[in-house]
């Protein structure tokens, strides 16, 4: 119910606690527990539905605070969710969890190959390629890339936005060919469609 960030990531985000009967968790004084009181409501379905953008927006919207931003269980408590039946609960909450799971599969697949795909570098060219370094011809990166670019985001950042057009920044760059994709920043549709610089093109020159 606190963030230091500047742009809210994590104010009123919901994270799950999992069930480990051999330890006890404990949490600071600025987060809180949450437990459903109702047999009608479904906890996977409960915490996609405080992950959703119109709550994500209310939330930040009735912040209190500029340097460190807050929230308190009665803003939360204002919030209204669609409740449909119990069993859709259940069916919409254990689909979107079974994917969250396949993406995290992947990620760690991409990790790892990640890994591997850096040791066999260092192996074919030595930890910083002196081996090769009279074997092969060094060449200007402006002689391989097609475009290299800047473009642009809208005044006052893009924390508000939770769709649209991505938008790539430093903060999605955790490592050399890592990128964060949890961190990835919007831009409004209309604002890339007009920008005339910063749009992505692949390719590389051939010579």
């Amino acid at each position: 119910m606190t963030d230091l960030s500047k742009s809210g990531d994590t104010l009123g985000y919901p994270a799950r606690v999992p069930s480990s009967p051999n330890h006890v968790f404990l949490h600071n004084q600025r987060l809180g527990s949450v437990t459903p009181i109702a047999d009608d409501l479904d906890i996977d379905y409960m915490y996609y539905a405080l992950c959703e953008s119109g709550y994500r927006n209310e939330v930040l919207a009735s912040a209190t605070g500029s340097t460190v931003r807050h929230t308190s269980p009665g803003r939360i408590y204002l919030h209204k969710i669609a409740l449909p039946p119990p069993p859709t609960q259940r069916a919409i909450g254990t689909t979107l969890r079974l994917l969250d799971t396949k993406v995290e599969s992947n990620r760690r697949s991409i990790r790892i190959l990640h890994l591997l795909g850096t040791v066999l570098c260092n192996r074919v060219l030595g930890s910083n390629g002196s081996q090769w370094e009279n074997a092969w011809p060094d060449s200007p990166l402006g002689a391989s890339l097609r475009l290299l670019e800047t473009g642009k985001r809208p005044r006052g950042g893009v924390a508000k936005y939770q769709s649209g057009t991505p938008s790539i920044g430093a903060e999605s760059i955790k490592n050399a060919g890592h990128f964060d994709f949890a961190k990835t920043k919007y831009v409004p549709d209309e604002l890339a469609q007009s920008m005339q610089r910063g749009t992505l093109q692949g390719g590389f020159k051939r010579s």
